[in-house]
């Protein structure tokens, strides 16, 4: 993990707190019990585990992951930034 550590000292969750706010929000709105709310959760955590153990045994992948998550991130919001003014065009050229 030093190697990790040197590059953005961060802890994991915070390096990806959207994708961890959305998994949770999603696994609210599926669950229609508590049981299978925490069952749902458990498995997260599981496999929240497992990446950082990724993380600390091979920080090359973690990094190439960071580089994937932030490089989608801002290919997305491009993308609804170009909708939102598309929208706003059509909604202009409606109002002529």
């Amino acid at each position: 993990m030093e190697a990790l550590q040197e590059k953005d000292p961060r802890p994991f969750e915070d390096l990806f707190p959207e994708f961890f706010a959305t998994i949770e929000k999603k696994i609210e709105e599926l669950a229609p019990n508590l049981s299978e709310a925490n069952a749902n959760y458990a498995m997260v955590q599981h496999f929240s585990q497992k990446i950082k153990e990724c993380a600390e045994t091979c920080p090359i992948l973690f990094e190439s992951l960071k580089t994937e998550y932030y490089a989608t991130k801002e290919h997305l919001t491009r993308i609804a930034k170009l909708e939102r003014e598309m929208s706003e065009d059509e909604q202009a050229e409606a109002g002529k």
